[in-house]
């Protein structure tokens, strides 16, 4: 090996040896995010609280809302995992909204985005964001509504997840400004992704939705045709809810329609479900229907009596101290997210500098490692150099030894041909004296 290869294969080993070192930082990195990972989200999928929330979706499910909020809280008491908690908490404040109970609702939610942005988890904070622009649109907040719609579609697109449900609730605020043109092409813009993802429950809220525009345009034929097809879809998957308030979309077609006894028992039978699952905002809006339709048969007497109870329900969903609470509600969940993002900008300035920090580090170390190899190169050089000089050496003393030698040998030689040659010669002088 020449001294060029020798110093190629130094130089090529000690590269091995730096790309080994950086390799295993970033390995051992790796690793210790993956483990933080498994502790943080460290949910048995067969522990109580797993089963509590399984049994609370199963009650949700079925309409029975008291008995799933009771569930969710119980899994909540009983599960440490913070991600999991955020989960349960959108839903119980899902439920509210069923409920009409919407500054419950708002409590639950901000308690769920909290939670959700302190483990970044894009996607519940979008489902989050646009449970709370539901609520501010039924209180009549469509400025709000629209802005947290944005904020969670924004998210969605992002991710390339189902956005039918955010723009489902962006056509919503439409059809509650008389847009309904725009309303409309919202909900079918909806329904497409929705049947692109086989999503069957946002399937039937499009539906439903598409035949509150065809109603309020007046074509009571098509409108009621599409809440048919949402009906199928909705009794399949057991949404009691959602049953209900399509009876009532097609109360109002009928009523328009002046076919009012089956106007009337459309209304009746939401207000059967609504009662029976204690779906407030429903009992209001059959309440109202059914007041509406004895009014249109001249049952004067039964369309107050309805009156009076939907004023009475009315009241007690929208006064002045629910009000009142879901403005206080809102207030500490912006003053919490204005801190939030205090806090958020404190991390990644401190986050900046641990990576600057780490940078230097990293490459002081590399300037380190590379003196070191250089010094390490310069001494081998030095010692093959040395090697070189010795071998050298040795080569000239040995050749200075085997002449020296020689010439030993030849002048020996020259000596043993003299003495033989005198000896010969005076063998010859002794023979001629005889």
């Amino acid at each position: 090996m020449g001294i060029k290869d020798t110093h190629k294969f130094f130089l090529q080993k000690h590269l091995v040896i730096v790309l080994f070192l950086l390799f295993s930082f970033l390995i051992s990195q790796n690793g210790e995010a993956q483990d933080s990972a498994k502790k943080s989200i460290g949910f048995d999928i067969n522990s109580k609280a797993a089963v509590l929330k399984e049994e609370a979706a199963f009650e949700e499910k079925n309409s029975n809302y008291t008995k799933a909020i009771k569930l969710y809280i119980r899994a909540i008491e009983e599960d440490g995992n913070a991600r999991e908690k955020a989960i349960i908490l959108n839903r119980i404040g899902r439920i509210y909204t069923y409920l009409g109970n919407y500054d419950e609702a708002l409590h639950y939610y901000a308690q769920a985005l909290d939670l959700s942005k302190k483990h970044a988890d894009s996607m519940h904070i979008a489902l989050v964001l646009n449970n709370i622009g539901i609520v501010h649109n039924k209180i009549g907040n469509t400025n709000k509504a629209l802005k947290y719609f944005q904020q969670s579609l924004k998210i969605k697109q992002y991710l390339g997840e189902n956005q039918a449900s955010t723009i489902n609730n962006i056509g919503n605020l439409y059809w509650r400004t008389g847009e309904f043109g725009k309303s409309l092409m919202e909900y079918k813009k909806s329904y497409q992704i929705a049947f692109d993802h086989l999503d069957s429950n946002e399937m039937a809220i499009s539906l439903n939705n598409i035949g509150l525009c065809y109603g309020r345009t007046h074509d009571f034929e098509q409108a009621i045709a599409y809440y048919e097809k949402s009906l199928i879809l909705k009794e399949k998957q057991h949404e009691k809810l959602g049953v209900a308030i399509t009876y009532n979309n097609m109360a109002f077609c009928y009523r328009q329609m002046n076919k009012l006894y089956e106007a009337l028992s459309y209304s009746k039978k939401s207000l059967e479900i609504a009662e029976n699952i204690g779906a407030r905002e429903q009992i209001i809006n059959s309440l109202h229907s059914i007041s509406l339709n004895y009014a249109l048969l001249q049952d004067f007497q039964q369309a107050y009596h309805f009156q009076l109870l939907f004023k009475e329900m009315s009241d007690s969903v929208f006064n002045l101290e629910s009000e009142n609470k879901i403005a206080e509600i809102e207030s500490r969940f912006q003053l919490k997210e204005k801190e939030q993002i205090i806090q958020s900008l404190e991390k990644e300035k401190k986050l900046r500098s641990f990576v600057q920090i780490s940078l230097i580090i990293g490459l002081l170390f590399i300037i380190l490692l590379s003196v070191v190899i250089f010094y390490s190169y310069r001494l081998q050089i030095k010692n093959t150099k040395q090697k070189l000089k010795i071998a050298r050496e040795t080569r000239k003393i040995n050749k200075l030894t085997i002449e020296k030698n020689s010439l030993q040998i030849e002048k020996q030689n020259s000596e043993n041909e003299l003495l033989k040659s005198e000896l010969e010669y005076k063998r010859r002088a002794l023979t001629s004296n005889y």
